[in-house]
């Protein structure tokens, strides 16, 4: 029971290689008909077009990867939060001071700050965004009492963070 005629067919050169599909005809079928090689010219396009997905999606997959990465890397805490102060992501060292629970908290998914005032002048630095599309400075006091910034700064949307709220 061999192979006794095959197609192959290529449906896209791209810099990572070739994306082809191979049919092979058992020997007892006979050979390949044209009417096969027809179907596998209609069949073709369908299967480049799955390629150029697959290939989008893990190109945008591996950016997003990349943007945690970077993020996680930075030793000061960095939170994305979308207009409802709901957390998107969270780097490690921002995820330390939620733990904490002292002065940055999440509550039911929202960021909320140690007093109703500065988490309200959050709400409104953020709701400002939108509109602003400059960085603001927020008073608040650390744990110990001690004065602390916390910087609000907008964030550009772009196709390598597909998974991040058009609102962050």
């Amino acid at each position: 029971l061999g192979i006794g005629d095959s197609m192959l067919g290529v449906s896209a050169c791209g810099g990572d290689g070739f994306d082809f599909i191979v049919f092979g005809q058992a020997a007892r079928t006979g050979m390949v008909t044209q009417a096969k090689v027809d179907a596998l010219r209609l069949f073709l396009p369908h299967l480049k077009r799955a390629a150029e997905i697959r290939r989008q999606i893990d190109q945008e997959a591996t950016a997003a990867a990349a943007f945690d990465a970077v993020l996680d890397s930075l030793s000061n805490a960095v939170m994305l939060v979308d207009t409802n102060l709901r957390i998107v992501h969270a780097n490690r060292a921002a995820e330390v001071l939620l733990v904490a629970a002292r002065t940055l908290r999440a509550r039911g998914g929202a960021l909320t700050l140690s007093t109703p005032g500065a988490t309200a002048a959050l709400a409104t630095a953020v709701a400002e965004m939108e509109v602003r599309r400059k960085g603001m400075a927020i008073p608040i006091t650390g744990r110990h009492g001690e004065a602390r910034v916390l910087h609000v700064l907008p964030l550009r949307h772009s196709p390598s963070r597909p998974g991040l709220s058009p609102r962050a």
